[in-house]
């Protein structure tokens, strides 16, 4: 009743993902993506959802404070069939008193898109803030600080459900 598809090379290609989220900026989150085909092998994607991050204490490791978090991203994937090669931007906005409420920054990543739809899919991707890699380049925090305030693991996991 809900399913969108598009033909694609005679196939019946999903439009809209939900997912669940295992690292990439965010512990954990369930996350809504749409995709918007541009080619039959290139297809664009926007996604937005909603988790939590932890802070912990360094000495302890014990939890001391949980956020909420809304990841979102906006990328490109380039390949054929099931596989494909992501890549765009990346941010999560932390809600919560910590140093860095909204890194942004690249995201690449592996694909495998079910070739019809209600079907499983995933991915696994990588995104880091663009602070991270030595010199500052992002405008949002002039000062230099790998310290987030929270955890953040910027290998992923993703599986969802194609619809």
């Amino acid at each position: 009743m809900f399913a969108q598809e598009t033909d694609f090379n005679d196939q019946k290609r999903a439009l809209n993902n939900i997912s669940l989220n295992f690292g990439g900026g965010t512990e954990f989150s369930a996350n809504f993506e749409r995709l918007y085909y541009v080619t039959s092998n290139f297809f664009l994607t926007g996604q937005i959802g909603m988790g939590y991050n932890t802070n912990y204490d360094e000495e302890t490791g014990e939890s001391i404070e949980n956020f909420v978090v809304l990841p979102h991203h906006f990328t490109g994937n380039i390949g054929r069939k099931r596989s494909y090669f992501e890549f765009g931007l990346s941010s999560t906005l932390v809600l919560g008193d910590v140093k860095k409420p909204y890194p942004i920054g690249p995201l690449i990543g592996y694909r495998h898109l079910p070739l019809k739809a209600k079907r499983v899919g995933f991915r696994v991707y990588f995104n880091f803030p663009l602070s991270v890699f030595g010199k500052d380049f992002n405008p949002f925090w002039p000062e230099f600080d790998i310290d987030f305030g929270y955890t953040y693991v910027p290998l992923g996991f993703s599986i969802g459900y194609d619809f």
